[in-house]
């Protein structure tokens, strides 16, 4: 009778606590993909940068790394979104000043690598290893400087 009592008990739980929508498409809530997607970014969209950055907005949209997003380089300067003129630098670590030098920053993305497609732009050490990337290239249109 205990053993019966407890098994109406968890399935009368199971009910309640259990989201209606959960194992529909593997072991998460499957409304929690929507509902992720709906919800509105305060940092990390491009406008908000280009708000005040008008001319590296002209550069990047025509550039070559029109297609990475300022985040990806600058990190997502919240402080600086939220504050720019407290907060004027960078205030995340993903950001060319967490590297030693400009081109130990350029190559994070461009050092060559075999794993990498041929036709992306790949930096040999040997091109540059004391040299400063930004001596030749603007980092929001590299190729067009």
């Amino acid at each position: 009778m205990l053993y019966f009592a407890g098994v109406i008990i968890f399935f009368a739980l199971r009910v309640v606590l259990v989201p209606p929508t959960f194992g529909e498409i593997g072991w998460y809530r499957a409304e929690s993909v929507g509902e992720i997607a709906g919800l509105q970014t305060k940092i990390g969209e491009e406008f908000r940068c280009f708000d005040c950055h008008i001319t590296e907005y002209a550069e990047w949209s025509v550039g070559e790394h029109r297609n990475v997003s300022c985040e990806s380089c600058h990190g997502l300067l919240k402080l600086h979104a939220e504050n720019p003129e407290k907060y004027k630098g960078y205030d995340e670590f993903l950001s060319p000043e967490a590297f030693n030098s400009t081109i130990d920053f350029c190559l994070s993305c461009h050092g060559e690598s075999i794993s990498k497609p041929e036709h992306f732009p790949q930096i040999s050490v040997k091109h540059s290893k004391s040299w400063d990337c930004l001596n030749c290239h603007n980092p929001h249109n590299p190729v067009g400087s």
